[in-house]
């Protein structure tokens, strides 16, 4: 197959799980990234729950956390190359809007490619209200 997988893991142990799955089962169009998405590159303190899913970036953990690079969508986009992007999946635990904020161009780009529709199909998990961020930050009234 032609496709690829981008996908975005900031802790490390959950990034070696996720490794050592792909090579057991011989996934070799994923391309797994140790990094933090959000609105800009650095760092930042991620914290760190007994359960994964509620790993968040914050800026004063209260207990254990880990400390992660940070990058945009953006950033991404020009690094790796990406041409076309067909489908766009976020749970970040909160940071999705700062991940919409930082691939301004990733999604802008798509949609003067494409005029009035976008390529990209964009699944949104958390509580972003998605229609009133599209209006405000990207200028179209839809997904």
């Amino acid at each position: 197959p032609e496709g690829a997988l981008w996908a975005f893991e900031p802790t490390s142990t959950t990034t070696a799980y996720l490794n050592d799955s792909l090579d057991e089962n011989r996934f070799c169009n994923v391309k797994l990234i140790q990094v933090a998405l959000s609105n800009k590159v650095g760092t930042a303190k991620l914290s760190l729950n007994p359960n994964s899913e509620y790993n968040k970036i914050t800026e004063s953990p209260l207990s254990d956390f880990e400390e992660v690079p940070l990058r945009t969508l953006d950033d991404c986009m020009e690094e790796f190359g990406w041409k076309h992007i067909d489908f766009v999946k976020l749970d970040a635990e909160g940071e999705e809007e700062n991940i919409l904020l930082g691939g301004r161009g990733f999604f802008q780009r798509d949609r003067q490619a494409s005029s009035r529709s976008f390529r990209t199909r964009l699944a949104l998990f958390g509580s972003l209200c998605i229609r009133h961020f599209w209006k405000r930050e990207i200028g179209h009234g839809g997904v």
